[in-house]
């Protein structure tokens, strides 16, 4: 009797790096099993064993994503920065950052790549999950009067700017927008918040 294959951890994270790759440079209908497991020198039991199947392999991607986000995010919240206009700022360029590195993997969570997949609720409380630590910050600035306004329009105003411009520079390139554009962008967004504002 044959010994039961045990896939580990480094070929789940290959297996998830390499789906989010070939997604990003060819769209989900490029994307097979089996391709998949050629590529990664693998079977496509390793999949099934590992994931459940290809649903499930998309799900966990989609999943893993919004963890990895948010965990980039948490850790720059956790740097203790005292005001909260810098910690507001340092949010901003870290989702900047992440948003560029990952501009594959920021295509599936946030442009719609995985056609016609549909995240279950628990995934869209990890979407929401994603931009805690900014609507935090933006409560301290909030209660310190570095801001002024309605928490929920503060947070999102910044966070639309910021998720607009990584968007922008990830799908019309670095000419058409940059980090200069998103810091003026952004300063004017933030300004129009202060309490002297007009």
């Amino acid at each position: 009797m044959g010994r039961l294959k045990v896939y580990d951890e480094r070929l789940r994270r290959r297996l998830i790096d390499r789906t989010t790759a070939i997604i990003g440079a060819g769209g989900i209908s490029a994307l097979t099993l089996r391709g998949l497991a050629l590529a990664e020198e693998t079977s496509t039991s390793a999949i099934y064993d590992l994931f459940g199947g290809k649903d499930a392999l998309l799900a966990e991607i989609y999943s893993q994503g919004f963890r990895d986000l948010h965990t980039s995010q948490s850790a720059v919240a956790l740097r203790g920065v005292d005001d909260p206009i810098a910690a507001i700022w340092a949010l901003v360029h870290e989702y900047w950052n992440w948003g560029r590195t990952n501009a594959h993997l920021y295509s599936i969570l946030f442009l719609g790549s995985l056609g016609a997949f549909e995240p279950t609720m628990e995934m869209v409380e990890l979407a929401m999950l994603s931009k805690t630590p900014l609507i935090e910050t933006v409560g301290e600035a909030l209660a310190s009067n570095s801001l002024v306004g309605d928490p929920a329009e503060v947070a999102d105003s910044i966070w639309v700017v910021v998720h607009g411009a990584t968007t922008l520079a990830n799908t019309m390139g670095p000419l058409y927008i940059d980090r200069a554009m998103l810091d003026r962008t952004m300063r004017a967004t933030i300004d129009g918040f202060r309490p002297d504002s007009p």
